[in-house]
């Protein structure tokens, strides 16, 4: 059986040409990050250095992830000890290039244990394929992948898929996330307006044998920020849990939660547990595909920060 482990991801934006530079400051903590402490191999198009971004003195450690030197965009994370599920797409533009991948790898090297590509899937109705793969998270039935009108669960060690369901009138899937109660949360990103989350009882989903999940499978509906590209459960420095949203574009980074708006990691898109106190933040900043393009922070494909202060981190100095 696995561990309870939460997290969530989101799809990516359009970026604005204008966005604003961030200024950074220190504080006490134990970031910023410095090149030493990064693990992973660090992919032939960054030269230099990592960038600094807002409240990164709580930037503990990171990883380049190490197929970030391919085309792969990171999109959200799962983790269970040292070992992590990183979701996300081939980014290099052929043809087919959106299909989801999923790679294991162990954090403290980054380096990739295994990796699997839903494309042409067979299932009851039909062979299938995944594409985006937004988000990802792990509860005791796998690992749950959605896209935004699919949702699957795979097998976390041998990442073959055990269920799929087609999303359907209304509930979309751009991020997921896993609560306390084991409540599955599947959310909808949106640019123009508010984003939403939609619960769902996993025990249910596994136990039955419908195919399609529908407004009549959601056990509450939670109204969220635009531009969220993923969102976490946990503390986060209070007495009781609750949603912290990601918003981000790969300029910009701006977490949202009951104590207001704080920066954050540029290109933030999956959040997962580290530890009482800590984070795991995936972030598409660093990929080859927006290095390339220009203009974008060199942030590393994962981000631990010590979030245990997090209610007294400066509040964003970008726009989003």
């Amino acid at each position: 059986m696995l561990a309870l482990t939460w997290l969530a991801a989101g799809c990516t934006p359009a970026d604005p040409d204008d966005a604003p530079q961030v200024e950074t400051h220190t504080r006490s903590g134990c970031g910023p990050l410095t090149p030493a402490r990064v693990a992973g191999p660090v992919p032939a198009y960054v030269e230099g250095g990592v960038d600094r971004f807002p409240n990164d003195h709580a930037a503990c450690a990171a990883t380049w992830l190490g197929v970030a030197r391919t085309g792969f965009v990171a999109q959200g994370v799962a983790v269970r000890g040292h070992a992590a599920w990183v979701s996300g797409f081939d980014g290099d533009g052929r043809e087919g290039h959106l299909w989801c991948t999923v790679v294991r790898t162990d954090l403290r090297t980054g380096i990739a244990q295994d990796r699997r590509v839903l494309r042409d899937v067979p299932l009851p109705e039909g062979t299938r394929s995944c594409r985006h793969a937004g988000g990802i998270t792990v509860d005791d039935h796998g690992l749950w992948l959605v896209e935004a009108a699919r949702l699957w669960l795979l097998d976390p060690e041998t990442l073959d898929v055990e269920h799929s369901w087609s999303l359907q009138g209304g509930v979309r899937g751009s991020f997921a996330v896993v609560d306390d109660d084991g409540r599955l949360g599947v959310g909808a990103y949106r640019s123009a307006r508010r984003g939403w989350l939609d619960w769902l009882d996993p025990d249910a989903l596994v136990a039955g044998s419908a195919t399609v999940i529908d407004e009549r499978d959601v056990l509450d509906h939670v109204v969220g920020p635009s531009h969220a590209q993923g969102v976490f459960w946990g503390r986060l420095g209070s007495r009781q849990p609750g949603l912290w949203w990601a918003r981000s574009n790969t300029r910009c980074g701006v977490l949202v939660g009951a104590s207001g708006r704080r920066g954050f990691v540029p290109g933030a898109e999956g959040m997962a547990p580290a530890g009482r106190d800590g984070m795991w933040v995936v972030s598409e900043s660093g990929s080859r595909r927006y290095q390339e393009a220009g203009g974008r922070p060199v942030v590393p494909t994962l981000v631990r920060l010590d979030v245990a202060d997090v209610r007294s981190w400066q509040r964003p100095e970008c726009s989003i």
